[in-house]
């Protein structure tokens, strides 16, 4: 090729490069591909000049090369202007015009198979883009194994000092960039492979397997640690999150793990922001925003590793299971490059075996949860807020089950009631309804659950000779009649302006709500009424409640098997309270208005 058609070539390729890089992200609302289509025209012009000069002449490596890196970015600006088909059709011409696997090659390849991988995850062909993305995993793998020489970055391709087949392979700055790119483009794969960006999914776990997926994105967040740039602040986020994964699994020594790294990375940014010149600018508030934000939302995977710790904890105590289940098989999950027991040690990575080690764990994860909340504020986050303090309160609800003492048991469902209550008046309905509805809900069981626990603590004094006081009647009677409002006020959400409910309830609120009729079926057979008419319409309600969930289920057959294991027991109850509902009329007509059966 001669002097001036490369020089030519060089200045197109740079100010393609500039539109791409600089230009783009200034680009208007009105116009936001206006850069990208300048750039793709000047790139049209140079695959037109290297194709040309391909026909003629018979020496093709150098321009070979140059038009495979030139595929690559066409590919990639139809791919980012919504153009995917034509991307495609351009990547995949990329690929087959650097089938040599050299330093010249290697990485148009890489970055065509990576933006293919990641066209056919966003429209849902998981399989297909899992195959590009291996091949891409492969051919790395190849380069390294194959061949000793640096690879050559793509604009360093397009040189006029670059002699014909010259290759900067050794410790030139071009060799140097070469190399990162390399790496950088393996971590991208790794990436697409396992963590996958948010709006494509992940490859593995798109094609059901979540333990590789896991694998990959570890690796990934291991290179970067490697890598002397990376988003400190992305990367926490990605360890957090790759913790949850670990939940469910009961691998909780590697979900502590990533958790441990992830806090240990935020606080090296903390300092990095603690020392920057100037902290009024712009850019500054904004990576110090940015950095509280995800500091909070690693707190929350904290108080949620205690939170399912306690809980794993409570099943294999009730169901006397030895050991937890066997960890899947995902190799090595630790960062080698940090050093954490100090971090590590502040959460046992075990299962918890009674009152003592269950608060240690508690008390963890409570700190945990007080951070998030520093952040997520009623007044500038009420959505994420409701979900904190609702977190805080399944936090006691998971530390109540290892406390004997039913005295403490109140206590602690009173601290749930005290966190959850005032979020309601806080509260508006029409932007927050579902929100609202999770809270009454709750409160309703939390009520329900108290209620119990006071009658519990009557029945063991019965044992001791105590008999029950008008006191405790009156205490118990206002927990259920609590519970049963906050049931009411969940229930009336679902009703129409006219007080009446859908013919049918959607499938995800259905077993709420016949669930919800079912405390009150109990709830009202429980309440202990002296008088004897007030007793019998308790009873009425009652019977109510139990009828209309066999009424529902006998009409909506989604209902039955949404209630299957309560709706025998439904229909039990609606058999014998009318007989308990005679007694009480026999009692009323022979002139009787007290009953004198007043037993928890």
């Amino acid at each position: 090729m001669d002097a001036e058609t490369q020089a030519s070539i060089y200045e197109k390729f740079q100010k393609a490069m500039h539109l791409l890089e600089v230009e783009s992200p200034k680009d208007p609302e009105e116009e936001p591909y206006k850069s990208k289509y300048a750039a793709r025209d000047l790139l049209n012009e140079i695959k037109f000049q290297l194709e040309r000069h391909i026909e003629q002449s018979d020496v093709i490596t150098e321009a070979g090369h140059q038009l495979a890196a030139v595929l690559f970015y066409l590919g990639y600006i139809s791919v980012e202007t919504d153009e995917p088909s034509a991307g495609e059709q351009l990547l995949e011409e990329a690929v087959r015009a650097a089938p040599a696997l050299g330093p010249c090659t290697v990485l148009s390849t890489l970055n065509a198979l990576n933006q293919l991988g990641l066209v056919w995850s966003r429209r849902g062909e998981h399989n297909r883009s899992q195959h590009y993305l291996q091949t891409a995993e492969t051919v790395y793998q190849k380069y390294k194994e194959q061949v000793t020489l640096k690879p050559v970055d793509l604009p360093d391709l397009f040189r006029p000092s670059r002699s014909d087949g010259e290759e900067k392979t050794d410790d030139s700055k071009e060799g140097r960039s070469g190399l990162t790119k390399l790496e950088e483009l393996h971590t991208l794969t790794l990436y697409y492979l396992g963590a996958g960006q948010k709006s494509a999914g992940t490859a593995f776990n798109n094609v059901g397997e979540p333990v590789k997926a896991a694998l990959y994105c570890h690796n990934t967040l291991s290179r970067q640690l490697d890598s002397s740039s990376f988003d400190r602040v992305e990367w926490a986020l990605n360890s957090a999150t790759l913790s949850q994964f670990y939940l469910p699994k009961q691998m909780f020594r590697n979900a502590r793990h990533h958790l441990a790294a992830a806090i240990q990375v935020l606080n090296h940014y903390s300092e990095e922001l603690d020392a920057a010149p100037d902290k009024t600018s712009e850019q500054h508030l904004a990576n110090v925003e940015r950095f509280r934000h995800r500091e909070a939302d690693v707190a929350r995977c904290w108080a949620k590793l205690g939170q399912v710790l306690l809980q794993c904890s409570a099943e294999r105590l009730v169901t006397s299971s030895p050991s937890p289940p066997a960890e899947p098989s995902t190799g090595q999950l630790f960062f080698r490059q940090l050093e954490l027991g100090d971090l590590e040690k502040q959460m046992t990575d075990t299962p918890v075996r009674d009152f003592e080690e269950a608060r240690k764990v508690f008390l963890c994860a409570q700190r945990w949860i007080q951070k998030a909340k520093q952040y997520y504020t009623l007044e500038e986050h009420a959505s994420d807020h409701v979900e904190v303090v609702r977190e805080h309160s399944q936090l006691f609800k998971a530390l109540i089950f290892f406390e004997s003492d039913l005295d403490r048991q109140c206590k602690m469902y009173k601290r749930r009631v005290d966190l959850l209550e005032p979020l309601l008046a806080e509260l508006n309905p029409t932007y927050y309804l579902m929100v609202i509805r999770q809270l009454q809900y709750e409160l309703a069981e939390i009520y329900s659950d108290i209620a119990q626990c006071k009658v519990e603590l009557q029945r063991d004094r019965d044992k001791r000779g105590q008999h029950v006081t008008a006191h405790v009647v009156q205490k118990i009677n206002h927990l259920a009649h609590q519970s049963i409002k906050y049931f009411d006020l969940f229930l009336n959400t679902l009703k129409d302006s006219e007080g009446h409910y859908p013919d049918k309830f959607e499938e995800d609120l259905t077993r709420p709500v016949l669930i919800a009729y079912f405390h009150l079926g109990h709830l009202y057979n429980r309440l202990m009424e002296i008088e004897l008419k007030p007793k019998l319409a308790n009873v009425q309600k009652s019977i109510a409640a139990y009828q209309f969930i066999i009424d529902y289920c006998d009409r909506v057959p989604l209902g039955a098997e949404k209630m299957a294991e309560e709706l025998s027991a439904c229909r039990e109850m609606a058999r014998l309270l009318p007989t308990k509902m005679d007694r009480i009329r026999n009692a009323i007509n022979d002139g009787g208005t007290v009953t004198t059966d007043l037993t928890v």
